[in-house]
């Protein structure tokens, strides 16, 4: 029997008792909220997000953009910018690292930093440039979030 599951967009073949999973049509899901930064003393008070988070089958693929607004309090330098997907469309990752990309743009200083995108089981994005030994974000080159700040990310990967 060849089926599809409407909930999850899954192609699905099996006996009819059971079924496992085949393939998946690849439908986009919007990204407009739900996605932050984090750093040490930031606390924001708006922001604005945009992007997509498509699946094919077990290939998940996201990118979008997210840019801060206003804020009630600065981050503080010098401490590590974690770029926040948690509760957001992207499948739990429970047994390995996702890697992507990002740029970030320092309004400030109006730097442009590049580099790796590390996600956690538990969809956490630790920001990661090529600096020293310990390049996160943040702590090298020392950035303390403010308003007008801006990330650009992509991130692929397939789930275990």
């Amino acid at each position: 029997m060849l089926s599809v599951d409407t909930a999850t967009d899954q192609l699905r073949i099996g006996t009819g008792a059971t079924t496992v999973e085949f393939g998946c049509y690849g439908t986009s899901t919007a990204i407009t909220s739900g996605m932050g930064f984090a750093q040490t003393g930031f606390v924001v008070s708006s922001y604005t997000m945009s992007g997509n988070v498509t699946r094919y089958g077990k290939h998940v693929v996201g990118s979008g953009s997210l840019a801060i607004v206003s804020v009630t309090s600065a981050g503080t330098a010098g401490n590590l910018i974690t770029f926040n997907s948690s509760g957001l469309h992207f499948p739990a990752v429970a047994t390995q690292r996702c890697v992507g990309s990002y740029v970030f743009q320092d309004a400030s200083s109006t730097f442009v930093w590049a580099g790796a995108l590390i996600m956690t089981a538990a969809g956490d994005m630790g920001m990661y440039g090529a600096q020293g030994s310990n390049g996160a974000i943040g702590i090298a080159p020392s950035i303390g979030l403010a308003a007008s700040d801006t990330v650009w990310f992509s991130i692929s990967y397939h789930m275990a």
